[in-house]
C-alpha cells in the first residue's frame, strides 16, 4: 500500500501529472526569481516568451527520470532546472550569444541536467536511495557522451559551411534582419534576395583579394 504523497512507478497518469507539475512549478518559480537574474534584461514586466521557455526547462528537466520519481522529487528537479535556465537566459545575452529560441539553454543545458537527475533521484537506483554512484556515474558517461558526439557533428557541419561561404548571412542581412528582408515587399525588383547575395559575395571577394594583396 503507498504513503501518502507517494506514487506507483511507471504509470502513464504519474507521468503526465509530474510533467505538468514540473512545468508550473518552473513557470513560477523563474517568476520568483526574475528580479535577481533578469532584472537588467526584462524590467518589471512578464515575458509570456521567457515564462514559457521556463516551463519548457521544467518539462526537459523531469523528462529522463518522470517514471521513477515521486512527486517532490519533480518540485525539487524542475526548480533546480528554472535556475539553470534563468542564470544561462542572462548569460547568452551578456556574451551576445545569438540563440534566440534558447534552445541550447532548453534542450542542451536542462537536458544534460535531466539525464543526471536520474542519477540521483531514481526510487530504485538513485545515489539518494541506493547510497552507490553507479547509476550516477553511467548517466554522467551518457551524458558525455551526447555532449561529445553533439560537437563533432556540429563542428564537421560549421566547418563544411564556412568552407563554402555559407557559414553566415551577409551584413545587409544581420543589420537589418532576415524577416524583414525576405517577406514581401514593394521593393523586391529592386532588392531581391538573390541581388544583395550578390552584392554581399561580391563585397566578401573584393575584400578578399585586398587582404591578400596587401
Amino acid at each position: 500500500m503507498l504513503e501518502r504523497g507517494e506514487v506507483d512507478l511507471n504509470d502513464p497518469e504519474k507521468v503526465i501529472m509530474l510533467t505538468i507539475m514540473a512545468m508550473s512549478t518552473a513557470g513560477l518559480a523563474f517568476i520568483a526569481v526574475q528580479r535577481w537574474f533578469n532584472n537588467m534584461i526584462y524590467g518589471n514586466n512578464f515575458s509570456c516568451f521567457y515564462i514559457t521557455n521556463a516551463m519548457l526547462s521544467g518539462a526537459v528537466s523531469i523528462s529522463a527520470s518522470c517514471d521513477t520519481i515521486q512527486v517532490w522529487h519533480a518540485v525539487i528537479i524542475s526548480l533546480i532546472g528554472t535556475l539553470l535556465y534563468s542564470f544561462g537566459s542572462k548569460m547568452l545575452l551578456k556574451g551576445e550569444i545569438d540563440d534566440p529560441q534558447e534552445a541550447f539553454l532548453i534542450f542542451g543545458v536542462n537536458g544534460c541536467w535531466a539525464i543526471l537527475a536520474v542519477g540521483f533521484f531514481d526510487a530504485d537506483t538513485g545515489t539518494f536511495y541506493s547510497a552507490n554512484w553507479r547509476q550516477l556515474g553511467i548517466q554522467l558517461l551518457g551524458a558525455s557522451t551526447l555532449i561529445i558526439w553533439t560537437i563533432g557533428i556540429s563542428l564537421m557541419f560549421f566547418t563544411i559551411l564556412r568552407k563554402h561561404d555559407r557559414f553566415r548571412v551577409g551584413n545587409i542581412f544581420e543589420v537589418v534582419g532576415l524577416d524583414q528582408m525576405t517577406k514581401k515587399s514593394d521593393f523586391d525588383d529592386l532588392l531581391s534576395v538573390e541581388t544583395i547575395s550578390k552584392i554581399e559575395n561580391r563585397q566578401r571577394s573584393d575584400t578578399a583579394d585586398f587582404g591578400k594583396r596587401y
